[in-house]
């Protein structure tokens, strides 16, 4: 009888476990120390058609990180990958991508998965002292094809005659084909004053939006212009590409200098300006943030207390909009009425 029952059981090892995936993650810190009680989801398409799948066609599956930082999360994966991510209130979240699995079958329309557990690794980023900055996204056109014009960080615009600003933080400068006023023929950002400049450093390598230093380095030697560069394309040296602060770069910024009859700084604003950087027909850059605080080296920005300088710019320009703006209540239809037809 127990032949019989040993022979069935080695039988049912050899059967697949059909799409069932058992996820071990293990969570550090940037410093290598395991974070407990953070959280771990992980996700993935609820049916084999993985391609076709819209967000709410997703399970999520949650687990809580042990003293060792570890958890491990059971579910079914009927295509052959899945997403995860990690985070805590102390950390910032971390994505790990697509994990691929092996398997037999079409990878999204009828994938049969051959191992059934992965390992993953997060390492989050320590939250030390998000505080409350000044931000901004996306470009501004230059008032010119040509020419030298100051940009206020603060006010996110142009300095008078061209826009609101006051202070010019740097001056960006322009010099277009005199036969296509399209093409650039070089550009760059300016300092002036004494102790104002910038210097560029790699960003910090984290699925993460935080991907600076936690402070800009008061001791760096900052330098008063960020020419336009030419390197070579990635995986395709044969074109170039040019740009100030390249993709994977930042540039720590340090400007509003003021200094006493010692010469030391009394006082100076600094803010970081993520890559791509370029001047084109705008000036155009990922996001910057500014710390409006003098003398404050902090560069960690706490998202939900920041200031958006877009917004406060169209809120300064359109005053009676933002006066009047209502929410829309929602209107409850007449009782019996069965006119579908929109009301107009």
């Amino acid at each position: 009888m127990s032949s019989i029952f040993l022979l069935f059981a080695s039988i049912a090892s050899l059967i697949p476990l059909g799409n069932s995936m058992t996820v071990t993650a293990h969570v550090k810190d940037d410093e290598g120390r395991p974070v407990s009680n953070a959280t771990v989801k992980v996700w993935t398409d609820k049916s084999r058609y993985g391609g076709w799948a819209k967000s709410s066609q997703y399970d999520y599956y949650t687990g809580i990180t042990d003293a060792n930082g570890t958890a491990k999360i059971s579910f079914a994966c009927y295509v052959a990958y899945f997403e995860g991510c990690a985070y805590s209130d102390r950390h910032y979240r971390e994505d790990c991508g697509y994990i691929e699995v092996k398997h037999i079958g079409h990878a999204d329309w009828s994938a049969t998965l051959t191992e059934h557990s992965k390992d993953i690794s997060f390492t989050l980023r320590r939250k030390k002292n998000p505080t409350s900055l000044c931000y901004a996204k996306r470009f501004l056109r230059l008032p010119k094809h040509s020419g030298e014009f100051g940009f206020d960080l603060l006010m996110n615009d142009w300095i008078e005659p061209y826009g609101e600003g006051k202070t010019a933080d740097f001056y960006v400068q322009r010099e277009a084909s005199p036969t296509n006023s399209k093409v650039t023929v070089n550009s760059g950002i300016v300092f002036r004053g004494e102790g104002n400049g910038a210097y560029i450093r790699k960003k910090v390598k984290t699925t993460s939006d935080f991907k600076t230093d936690y402070e800009a380095n008061t001791n760096e030697i900052y330098q008063a212009a960020l020419p336009l560069r030419h390197y070579p394309a990635p995986n395709a040296p044969m074109y170039t590409f040019s740009s100030i602060v390249k993709d994977d770069e930042y540039a720590v910024l340090r400007t509003r200098v003021k200094k006493d009859a010692k010469g030391e700084i009394v006082n100076a604003n600094y803010s970081a300006m993520l890559g791509a950087v370029y001047i084109d027909e705008s000036f155009d850059w990922l996001i910057y943030v500014f710390n409006p605080t003098p003398n404050d080296p902090n560069l960690e920005r706490d998202i939900e207390k920041s200031i958006d300088l877009e917004k406060a710019k169209w809120e300064r320009r359109h005053p009676k909009k933002r006066k009047n703006r209502k929410r829309r209540q929602p209107v409850s239809p007449p009782p019996n009425d069965t006119n579908l037809e929109p009301k107009r």
